[in-house]
């Protein structure tokens, strides 16, 4: 997705923005849903999210999907989330990219 004005601040110089937003925790908190967004320095990946207690999650892109090695690193990040204590409400990190020679 091209560059929306309404989150422009997110979207890197260099390397990726990582966001996840709670949506909804599942009674007993066992999974949580998250809407993930992964923003380079001109487009925007959105994923939906479903992460379990045991560290599982999964992620199915809503629009155009990123290229793999970007959504390792938003992956990544989900399985960190899944394996903490409780559900954050908001998550939101930098990741450097490898550059290429």
């Amino acid at each position: 997705m091209a560059m929306d004005t309404e989150d422009s601040d997110l979207y890197p110089t260099s390397g990726v923005r990582l966001r996840f937003v709670c949506g909804e925790v599942t009674e007993g908190g066992v999974s949580a849903t998250y809407t993930a967004s992964l923003f380079t320095a001109s487009e925007c990946f959105e994923y939906a999210a479903v992460l379990s207690s045991d560290g599982e999650c999964t992620l199915e892109a809503t629009g155009p999907a990123a290229a793999p090695a970007l959504e390792r690193k938003l992956r990544t990040l989900a399985t960190i989330i899944a394996r903490q204590d409780g559900w954050p409400r908001r998550v939101l990190r930098w990741r450097a990219t490898p550059v290429a020679k």
